[in-house]
């Protein structure tokens, strides 16, 4: 009986071990869910696993993993209107809205930022990029700034043949003290203390790379990734600002967004609702098996801690791997 208990527990083991990776490395399609009862237009993903959308209804809401449930986060009266969001390795947001960007500091306190914005996106290592207002040389009352080479749709610097869909992508630079240590509540994993020069802020400033587009996400190094108007990818430099265009994708698809996980993986929405990978050892892009097999039709993508994925479909529903392994 003893043998038979053992030899269960191996195949038990093994069929465990099989499950939770496939022979792609990936999770099985069956470890996504659709969460019910809630629609998004924006979502993003701190590295480590913070989760917060931005509703339909144009509210900030994030996710409480322990009640399964989305939470509205009390907003002040001048904030409105929030159309875009991210989080950063210490849980804190970043948020644009109606009437500029803002982020919640470790007192709960909004603070403002300079400028004005479209899209939004942290690094794991706290680098903030923004897509800006800005249509060709216009200031966005920001502080311009051209550092490195100059690219952008058919080379041109930043191409804004197609009008209002083809902003500037700025890096936001502070000058400050970082001798403050709070501590606050992460939203989903811990209680730390930490660094945070974002409260003894004397002046923030955006700098414009030479590369315009419509949504942005962030290295853990400090670069970021950026989708222009007609579906390219280019990768900013965060120190010398340089340009680079990546390949685009197969089968003549278009980039309509880009997360990066915390292990530095890009991870590509593209036109078709799929998600790829992209290795830049050999220039290529990888199918993400592990999304469901019905097409969820992905309009906007993060990656939380151990690259899990979450999606907003076209019809504004939220699916995610969050409880289900991990993406290898």
């Amino acid at each position: 009986m003893k043998f038979l208990q053992a030899i269960l527990l191996i195949l038990f083991a093994s069929y465990a071990w099989a499950a939770k990776k496939t022979s792609t490395g990936q999770v099985p399609p069956a470890g996504f869910i659709q969460l019910q009862g809630f629609k998004a237009l924006d979502i993003g993903c701190g590295s480590e696993g913070d989760v917060c959308a931005v509703g339909t209804d144009h509210l900030l809401y994030c996710y409480d993993f322990n009640n399964d449930k989305w939470d509205q986060i009390p907003l002040p009266e001048e904030i409105s209107n929030v159309t875009a969001v991210d989080v950063d390795d210490d849980g804190k947001i970043y948020i644009v809205a109606e009437c500029g960007i803002f982020f919640l500091d470790c007192n709960d306190k909004w603070v403002r930022l300079p400028g004005s914005g479209r899209d939004i996106g942290v690094g794991a290592n706290f680098d903030v990029y923004k897509i800006g207002n800005d249509l060709g040389s216009s200031g966005d009352n920001d502080y311009i700034r051209y550092i490195g080479n100059s690219t952008g749709s058919n080379g041109t610097g930043g191409n804004t043949t197609n009008g209002n869909s083809h902003y500037g992508v700025w890096k936001l630079f502070c000058e400050c003290d970082c001798n403050c240590i709070c501590t606050r509540q992460c939203l989903r994993f811990r209680r730390f203390t930490f660094n945070i020069c974002e409260v003894l802020k004397k002046k923030c400033y955006w700098f414009r790379a030479g590369v315009f587009g419509v949504a942005v996400d962030v290295f853990p190094n400090g670069d970021a990734a950026v989708v222009d108007k007609d579906g390219h990818i280019y990768i900013v430099n965060g120190l010398t600002f340089d340009v680079v265009q990546i390949s685009d994708l197969p089968n003549n698809l278009n980039a309509i967004d880009v997360t990066v996980g915390n292990n530095g993986v890009l991870y590509v929405n593209a036109s078709n609702g799929k998600i790829y990978s992209y290795n830049f050892g050999n220039n290529t892009y990888t199918l993400v098996t592990s999304v469901p097999s019905y097409n969820i039709n992905s309009q906007r993508i993060c990656a939380s801690a151990y690259d899990l994925l979450w999606f907003v479909d076209n019809t504004s529903r939220v699916t995610t791997s969050a409880r289900y392994g991990y993406i290898g």
